[in-house]
C-alpha cells in the first residue's frame, strides 16, 4: 500500500515503522511531517502533526517505536525531540531536544523499547546510543566517533531482542555491534564488502522471536538475515 503523495493513506519519505501487539502498523514520513496508522492488511486508519516545532508537531519524523501499553514514540531527526503520543495520536508529552549533553539528542534516527520498558535512541549526530525510560528519564549513553569497539560512525539503526540484547546498525564502520542494556560491548561482526557477512552502509535491523537478526544495507541495496546460537 502506499505510493507517493499527502493525501491520506499515501506517503512520502517513510523513514520509521512500528508494528503494535494488535498488529497496527505506524509510519513516520519525514516528507509529510506526520504519521500515520495502518491495520495490517494496509487500510488506512488515522494520521497526526504538521509541520512545526510546538508540541504534536514534526519537522523531520524518523524513527518510531510502540511500549507495551500502545503509546507511540516519535524522534525527530531536526529538533532532537522523542514526542509521545496515544494510540489515537493524542500528544502526551515529549523529551530530550537538540544537543550534545546529557539526555540530548543531535539528529535521531530510530527507536527501540525492551520489555523492560527502556527506550534506545540512536543518536546518530553524537554518534552514540542513548538510554531512556519511557517518562523520558535519562538514564544514560555510551558510544563516540570512531572505529574501535564500542565506538560508532553514523550509528543509524537500533534493535532488540527479547533477552534485552541492544543490536546496532554502525553504518559507515560497515558492521553491527551488540550491547548489554548498559552499554558492555557483547559481540560484532561485519567489514565492508559484498559477500556473505560483509555490509555496505547497513543503516537499520530487527530481531525476531528466534533470533533472527535482518539488516538492511543502503549499499548493498538488499536485506541479510543472520541466526547465532549465542553471543
Amino acid at each position: 500500500w502506499g505510493g507517493r503523495g499527502s493525501e491520506p493513506g499515501r506517503l512520502d519519505g517513510p523513514l520509521g515503522i512500528a508494528v503494535d501487539s494488535q498488529g497496527y502498523v505506524y509510519v513516520a514520513e519525514a516528507g509529510n511531517r506526520r504519521v500515520q496508522k495502518f491495520t495490517a492488511e494496509g487500510n488506512y486508519l488515522l494520521h497526526w502533526g504538521e509541520f512545526g516545532s510546538e508540541p504534536g508537531q514534526f519537522m523531520a519524523p524518523t524513527g518510531v517505536a510502540v511500549d507495551l501499553q500502545g503509546n507511540v514514540y516519535v524522534a525527530d531527526q531536526t529538533t532532537g525531540y522523542i514526542q509521545v503520543f496515544s494510540p489515537t495520536g493524542a500528544f502526551l508529552r515529549r523529551f530530550a531536544g537538540r544537543g550534545s549533553g546529557d539526555g540530548q539528542l543531535m539528529s535521531p534516527m530510530d527507536l527501540a523499547i525492551d520489555l523492560q520498558g527502556n527506550l534506545y535512541v540512536a543518536d546518530t549526530g553524537n554518534d552514540r546510543i542513548v538510554r531512556f525510560s519511557t517518562d523520558g528519564s535519562f538514564l544514560g549513553y555510551w558510544g563516540t566517533r570512531g572505529d574501535r569497539d564500542g565506538q560508532f560512525r553514523e550509528p543509524r539503526g537500533v534493535a532488540v531482542d527479547l533477552l534485552g540484547r541492544v543490536y546496532v546498525a554502525d553504518r559507515k564502520n560497515h558492521r553491527i555491534q551488540v550491547f548489554s542494556p548498559e552499554g558492555q560491548l557483547l559481540a560484532k561482526w561485519g567489514s565492508a564488502g559484498r559477500g556473505q557477512g560483509e555490509f555496505l552502509e547497513p543503516i537499520d535491523l530487527v530481531v525476531d522471536s528466534k533470533g533472527t537478526i535482518y539488516i538492511a544495507e543502503e549499499g548493498n541495496h538488499r536485506i541479510q538475515a543472520i541466526r547465532f546460537k549465542s553471543l
